[in-house]
């Protein structure tokens, strides 16, 4: 895993422990193991649609390592430590910034992608007595959705950037063309297409699946 729980600690993509309002009902799996498994199976799914299967196996096979040490990012392809830790770059006269799959300050894409499917996940807890829902006598319930929306919403900038108009949830090849963001602080897309434009054996043929945009309403 590129990301472990940590990155669900501070900011936007924080996610409570047992200890912040009540305890797990008996039977439950702990938040710290169940969040475990949900970046285990959702940061595949997001590799596998952002690079394609080609490209994650050789990005796997680079990092057989888990969860991710950076240390160990040294030994592996530039392109590859690039891709996680970050770089600034240059192109057309302009220096760019990307922030790398583990984000600044561990504001990764990845951790807010993952965010939003433990919370939909999260709602209901099927434990050893049944499927049930937790409440608590100190505090007040919140509409959810505004958390989930502002997590997709820095996913969708940190993933895709200006690609957000594209709602069919379609994938695009590397060789598609579109306008280039203007931001100095690229976005996972615009990040692939530069390098491979700097570099045409950066990252060939990579297959991009582009996500909907969600608001308050559910659209």
């Amino acid at each position: 895993m590129i990301i472990d729980t940590t990155y669900f600690e501070v900011l936007e993509a924080r996610i409570p422990g047992k200890t912040d309002i009540n305890a797990q009902p008996v039977g439950a799996p702990t938040v710290t193991a169940e969040l475990d498994a949900t970046i285990d199976k959702y940061e595949r799914d997001l590799l596998l649609n952002a690079l394609g299967v080609t490209l994650y196996n050789e990005l796997v096979a680079e990092f057989a390592k888990k969860p991710f040490d950076p240390e160990h990012a040294e030994t592996a392809a530039q392109k590859w430590q690039d891709l996680i830790l970050g770089k600034d770059y240059t192109i057309d006269d302009k220096v760019k910034r990307w922030d790398g799959l583990q984000g600044y300050s561990k504001q990764s894409l990845i951790a807010f992608f993952v965010a939003c499917q433990y919370q939909r996940n999260d709602e209901l807890t099927y434990t050893i007595i049944g499927v049930i829902r937790s409440t608590s006598d100190t505090a007040d319930s919140a509409d959810a959705l505004t958390k989930y929306v502002r997590n997709w919403g820095e996913f969708m900038d940190k993933y895709q950037g200006n690609l957000h108009d594209l709602t069919d949830n379609r994938f695009i090849e590397a060789s598609d063309s579109f306008t280039r963001e203007d931001d100095i602080r690229v976005s996972l897309y615009q990040y692939l297409v530069d390098q491979n434009e700097l570099d045409a054996t950066a990252f060939p043929d990579f297959e991009f699946k582009v996500y909907q945009p969600y608001n308050r309403f559910g659209f």
